[in-house]
Formats: structure tokens, C-alpha cells, sequence
């Protein structure tokens, strides 16, 4: 996939999760990593047009943002009771909102010790 296949896919991502959450246009922040979909024109003028502020890491915050999603991976490896695709979706949800509700503490992988 090209940058720009890329870049609409992220856009329908931020789409789904800001109607899922009835955040309003100006409030949210994207966090993301300087990946080609991210600092493409079509990402970056579709943020600005719906006021959404973009924040891209360092390094060091993307080891972060690794160690966290390797830590939910382990977490929920071991979750072979789901039903389906919306059962899987729902567990790793639920990590982001207790991640999200937590303070973000500084060893962003501890976050998600309590998932599950």
C-alpha cells in the first residue's frame, strides 16, 4: 500500500474513533509516529480541516508506544474464549479506556497490567 491508501485508511480510523467516543471537532489530539500515512498531506490537511491537533513522537516515546502495545499483545494472547471479532475489540477497548483513565503513568506498558 502507497502512502496515500495508507493515509485514508488512518483518516476512517480517527472518523470511527471519534464518533464512537461523540468527541466534538476541535477537542481530540492525534498522537502518532512520522510512518508515511501520518505526515502525508492528505493525513495532515484532514486533521487541520476538522481542528484536530497532531503530535508526532520521538524515539523515545515510540519505544514507549511499542513496549505498550507488545505488553497488550502478552496480555491478551491468552484471551482464546472471544466469541468474535467485537468480543476481541471490546477487550482491547476496555485497555485503552483503563490506559487512557489511568494518568498515563510513566512506564506506559504497566497500564496494561490491569486489562484483561
Amino acid at each position: 500500500m502507497d502512502s496515500r491508501t495508507n493515509a485514508a485508511l488512518a483518516i476512517k480510523c480517527i472518523e470511527a474513533a471519534i464518533l464512537a467516543r461523540n468527541v466534538p471537532t476541535g477537542e481530540p489530539t492525534v498522537a502518532s509516529d512520522r510512518a508515511p500515512q501520518f505526515i502525508s498531506a492528505e493525513f495532515r490537511e484532514y486533521l487541520s480541516d476538522c481542528g484536530i491537533a497532531h503530535r508526532m513522537g520521538n524515539q523515545q516515546s515510540q519505544e514507549v508506544i511499542e513496549a505498550w502495545a507488545d505488553q497488550l499483545r502478552r496480555r491478551l494472547s491468552g484471551q482464546a474464549s472471544w466469541k468474535n471479532a467485537d468480543e476481541a475489540s471490546n477487550a482491547i477497548a476496555t485497555c485503552f479506556e483503563q490506559y487512557n483513565s489511568s494518568g498515563h503513568s510513566p512506564d506506559a506498558a504497566a497500564g496494561v497490567a490491569s486489562c484483561g
